[in-house]
């Protein structure tokens, strides 16, 4: 079974903590589009990290950003209600976005199936939420995408759902 943990950007890595644990990736990368791969051992990547310091600043940046995502993600499993952790998907891809808050429509380019692995639910479940969310007008649903028109709608839905303390 295939399960999307994360979509990479041009300038992402991955495997490092396999190189710094000396352990086989615990995950599989599948491009999907033309990438370009570089493949390290730890050797050379101790040599790359001491003779690059602002490499290895790069490096710690990602840690702390895969940590904070780590977090987030963990927000969207704590909650209960399954209308919530969808909403909170969507705040969370919107805040990947490095959007603000202006409001206007928004693109998501993920799958309902990408939504449910997010939320940790059965896909059919979160199908019936997406459905009803776009029948009332709130979202639009393609293949491979979702149109949000007001982001503030599941900020709300998010502060309503979401349990005190977390």
């Amino acid at each position: 079974m295939i399960k999307t943990l994360d979509i990479l950007e041009q300038g992402d890595v991955f495997g490092e903590m396999a190189i710094l644990e000396e352990q086989p990736r615990s995950a599989t990368a599948i491009a999907i589009s033309e990438v370009k791969v570089l493949n390290f051992n730890r050797a050379n990547f101790e040599l790359l990290m001491t003779k690059n310091p602002m490499l290895a600043l790069k490096i710690l940046t990602i840690f702390s950003v895969r940590i904070n995502d780590a977090k987030r993600r963990l927000l969207i499993l704590l909650m209960d209600d399954i209308q919530g952790k969808v909403a909170d998907v969507f705040l969370m891809l919107y805040e990947k976005m490095h959007a603000h808050s202006d409001f206007k429509e928004i693109v998501l380019n993920v799958s309902q199936h990408d939504v449910a692995e997010w939320c940790a639910q059965p896909v059919g479940e979160v199908q019936k939420v997406l459905n009803t969310l776009s029948k009332s007008g709130k979202i639009e649903l393609y293949e491979d995408k979702i149109v949000i028109h007001n982001i503030a709608d599941f900020q709300r839905i998010v502060a309503q759902k979401r349990k005190p303390n977390s």
